[in-house]
Parts: structure tokens; sequence; C-alpha cells
């Protein structure tokens, strides 16, 4: 069963690529329309408000998927992004595309709402946040019912909007300010602090589908901490949590371990680069993805990527660094540990505390159906089989991690030695030195000697000059008593080395006597 294309009013390709229809309402007429649905005087603000951060613009089309990053730095080239936006779309009208936009700007609203037939509702909903006092306590509205003669047949929405809160582990409160935080958001957004929990913020996921081959999602840009925040020594991740059931908690969507700060836009830029992922978009259902088989696809494919971020991380250092470790080795096998543990935590709570109709939702779709499997030529896992793949995954990276801390400290033991071998070899050149500066004072001590006395006035001491014989045999003598002393003290060291060596043998000797009276005493 497959749902009508909702028709596209483009331009004819000899005019500009700007959708262009005579029965198509004007940009502002649109957005007052959105603001009427909307209800809200701060939306009405926030649309006035020059000073947000510029969208961003990530399409995803073709096959296999290509991505078209579009940033607008300033409102003044809206126009010509949506334009290149608007050719990309109307040259995959045949394949599945997405695209994702983070903080949509009114005049985006304005010409993307009208052009592709979104009804305004879907931006004005994406306007609204829950009430923080009430998050937690709501009824989900984003589920489904199936049908038990086909669960294919079910009760799709024509748009979802994902409620989630951010928590920041690492952030702290400077003092009680009128707000904290700021959100560059063309959509108001709440940050706070309650109770024991740390600074959290609200955020809002939407997403519809154009038409059958497009999906368009809504994100929010990244909290700026610019009013009463500080950041803190704490090294925990920024965690975000979409509800999927009243109590406190929620699906945990992962921050990507490749970036330092948490954004929803590049985690869904993650997602959807792999065509496998985003495959399951598409199936031939009416309406949207579900909520939750849409958040168990994104928190499987943002796994995947984390997992095969800390493998090759690991890797890297297991095959590389170790061949001659610094002292900054054993920390990067650390924080590699502590991040290991962390996707073992959180994926077994994931596959844990999953909705209990998830897997019959899975099962139900031609692509994941085990009947028709031998008929599909991609045999991917669902998002929960994926899940328990990866936590296998990492069951096998942690004992490698373990093997890796084993060999770092075999590396250290062999660089150690090496060490060790090197400052042997440096005091046997030291001693072979000093060896030879005795030889050398062995020689030149006679002599200096000879001519110290020689060198004095002996004229004053006798009546006449010494002879000259008298120098050679001071010499003489002076050489002989000198080498006479050298080799006796010589001859002494070699004479106490035997005779520690001979008590030695002699102790050796009485142990062995002694083990051989006790095993006759044994017989």
């Amino acid at each position: 069963m497959s749902q009508p294309a909702i028709k596209l009013q483009f331009a004819d390709s000899e005019s500009t690529s700007r959708p262009a229809s005579s029965s198509e309402p004007p940009a502002t007429d649109y957005i007052a329309k959105v603001l009427e649905e909307a209800s809200n005087d701060d939306l009405t603000q926030s649309f006035s408000n020059l000073q947000t951060a510029p969208p961003k613009i990530a399409y995803f089309g073709s096959s296999p998927y290509t991505e078209h990053s579009f940033i607008s730095p300033s409102s003044t080239r809206d126009t010509l992004q949506i334009d290149e936006l608007f050719r990309k779309a109307e040259a995959d009208r045949d394949n599945a595309a997405i695209c994702i936009i983070e903080n949509i700007s009114p005049a985006y609203i304005g010409i993307l709402g009208p052009a592709w037939n979104i009804s305004a509702s879907f931006f004005a909903n994406h306007s609204k946040h829950t009430n923080k006092d009430h998050f937690w306590g709501r009824p989900i509205r984003w589920s489904w019912e199936p049908n038990d003669e086909d669960p294919r047949v079910m009760s799709y929405p024509t748009h979802i909007h994902l409620d989630g809160m951010f928590e920041y582990h690492h952030l702290d409160i400077i003092h009680q300010a009128e707000r904290l935080g700021y959100f560059p958001n063309t959509f108001p957004r709440d940050c706070f602090k309650e109770g024991k929990y740390p600074v959290q913020s609200n955020t809002r996921i939407s997403y519809c589908r154009v038409h059958p081959k497009l999906y368009l999602f809504l994100v929010d840009a990244p909290l700026a901490w610019t009013h009463g925040l500080r950041s803190t020594d704490n090294d925990l991740r920024t965690t975000l949590r979409l509800q999927y059931s009243r109590s406190r908690g929620g699906i945990l969507l992962p921050q990507l371990f490749n970036r330092d700060h948490y954004s929803l836009f590049e985690s869904l830029r993650t997602v959807f680069q792999h065509g496998w992922h985003s495959s399951l978009l598409f199936e031939d259902i009416k309406g949207v993805l579900p909520g939750h088989p849409m958040l168990y696809m994104i928190s499987s494919s943002l796994w995947e990527t984390n997992l095969g971020f800390l493998t090759a991380t690991i890797r890297n250092i297991s095959f590389r660094d170790l061949r001659n470790p610094s002292d900054s080795t054993n920390d990067k096998l650390h924080d590699q540990r502590q991040d290991l543990d962390y996707l073992r935590t959180f994926v077994m709570e994931t596959l844990k505390w999953h909705p209990s109709t998830l897997p019959s939702y899975f099962l139900s779709l031609h692509k994941y159906n085990e009947r028709h499997r031998s008929n599909i030529a991609d045999n991917s896992e669902h998002p929960l089989q994926n899940l328990t793949r990866i936590l296998e995954d990492a069951e096998k990276l942690q004992r490698f991690l373990i093997d890796t801390f084993q060999l770092l400290m075999s590396s250290i033991s062999v660089r150690e030695s090496r060490l060790s071998i090197e400052q042997a070899r440096l005091s046997a050149e030291q001693a072979r030195r000093s060896a030879w500066l005795t030889q050398l004072a062995s020689v030149y001590l006679p002599l200096s000697v000879v001519t110290g006395i020689f060198g004095m006035n002996l004229k004053e001491i006798s009546d006449r000059p010494p002879r000259w014989w008298w120098a050679a045999v001071v010499l003489v003598v002076l050489v002989v008593c000198t080498m006479g002393v050298y080799y006796s003290l010589k001859e002494v060291g070699t004479i106490a080395q035997g005779i520690r060596q001979k008590r030695e043998e002699g102790q050796q000797e009485k142990q062995a006597r002694e083990k051989i009276r006790e095993k006759g005493v044994g017989v």
C-alpha cells in the first residue's frame, strides 16, 4: 500500500528554480498562518529576532546517498540556498531523499511550506515544547496501533514531534539568572536546573514525509551557555533522552564520540549517510515512520558509529602506539575503556526497556520479514537485532582492550629492559674509561714525582748540582714501587673474590647435603 505522491510545484527549467504557482499563498501569509496555529507570543518575538544562528541544511539524495550541505550565513542568501535545495529535490523526485534543517528560519518556512505543500501545523507544532513540569508525565501521542489481520495496516500520522531532554553533566550554575543558557534558535526552548538533576534543556525533533520519496527533519541548534552557567571539570558526556513512557528516563540518543559537543544536526547527518539505515523510512507504509521505530533506528545507527570509532581508536593504539609507548598511552587506553563501558551500559539499557510491540512491528515489514528473506538482497538486521550485535561486538572489543593493556605492560617491560641494558652498557663504558685513567695515572705518577723533586733548587741544599743519573735512579725506584702497589691491590682483590666464591660453593654443598639427608629421613 503506497501513499500517492503529493504534488510538488516547481518552476519550469527555463525560469528560476524557485517554486511558482498562481494558487501558492505568499510567504508572509503562510508565516502568519503558522503563527496563528502556534498561538505563541514568544514565537512572534522570535520570528522578529535577527540574532538567531543561521540555518544549516543537509540533503541526502540519489542512490547511494550523496550529501549536499547548505549553510546560510545571512538572510540575504536564504533565497539562493533554497533555490539550490529545490534543484536537488527536483532531480531526486524518483529517488529516496532526506532533508535535515537545523534552526529553520522564517524565510525558509515561508518558502518551503507552500512549495512542498507542508501543513502549517507541522511548523507550528515544532515551535512548541512541553512544559518542564509536565514533561515526563504526559501521555505519548506518537505510538501506533497494529491491525490483527495485517500488521502493516496501521494508523500512521502525517508528521511526528519527538520531545527530548538534554542533561549537561559538565555545566554548573554560576548564579540564578532570569534565564539559564542561550538558544540561538528561531523557536524558544527552556534551560533550567531542577533538584538533584544536572542542568537540563528541552528540545524537539520534528519530521514529516513531504511525499513518498522525501522526508524532512527539523532540529534545534546546540545550546550556548552564556547566561548564569559555567563549565566544570566533569568529563561526563552530554546525554539526550527522548520520552517513550510516562516515567522519567527515556531512550538515550548518544553523543558522537568523535565530537566534543552534542549536535543533533551532526548526529542525524551521520545516521543518514548510511543508506541501509535510512531505507527503513521508505517502506511501503502511509505517512511517516512511527516514533518508537524511528528512535530505535537512530539510536542503533549512532551506537554503531560510536562502536566503529572506538574500534578504530583502540586498534590504532594497540598496533601503533604500543610499539613505543609513551607516558600518555596508558591514559588513552583508560579513556577508551571508559567510553566502551559507557557504550555497553546504555546499549543494554536500550535493549532492556524497549516497547513490547516493537519487535513485532519490525518483523511485520517486508524488509525484515523472515518469510521473505530469501527473496531480499539486503539481509540487514532490524535495529533491535543490530543493537544486540553491537553489544556482542562490544564484548569482543573489551577482551581485545584487556589484551591491549597486557601488551602495554609487556611493552613497558621491554622498554625498561632496553633502558637497563643501555644503562649497563654506559656503566661498563664508564668503568673501562676509569681503568684507563688508573693505568695512565700509574704511568705518569712517577714522572710527576721525579719532575717535582728535580725541579727544586737542590743547589741550595748541597754544595754542587745533582748528578745526571740521580733522576734515572729515582724514576726506576718510583716505577717499581708504583707497579708493586698496583699489582698488590689487584692480587688482594682476586684473593678476596676467590674467598667469596669458595664460601658460596661451601654453602651450596652444605645445602645439597642437607637435602640428601632430609630425603634419607623421609624414606
